[in-house]
């Protein structure tokens, strides 16, 4: 979720981080969902570049959504 306080991160229906963030930029391209690849200039680089665990589901949404529409989505599951 991104808004202009910036952006959020739910997991299980429960904001678990946000970064400050705002805006959006208009780009071409994939979603990585569970795994990429990351450059050898960042710190404690993993020795796998995927996900380890699983992806349930993962929704993209045009704007931002409230934490009450987040946790609906989430108990709808």
């Amino acid at each position: 979720q991104s808004s202009s306080t910036g952006m959020v991160l739910y997991v299980d229906g429960v904001a678990r981080g946000t970064n400050g963030t705002t805006g959006h930029n208009a780009t071409k391209g994939y979603w990585h969902v569970g795994g990429d690849g990351l450059s050898t200039g960042w710190p404690s680089v993993p020795t796998s570049l995927y996900f380890k665990g699983s992806v349930d589901e993962t929704a993209i949404y045009s704007t931002a959504l409230s934490a009450a529409r987040v946790t609906a989505h989430y108990k709808a599951r």
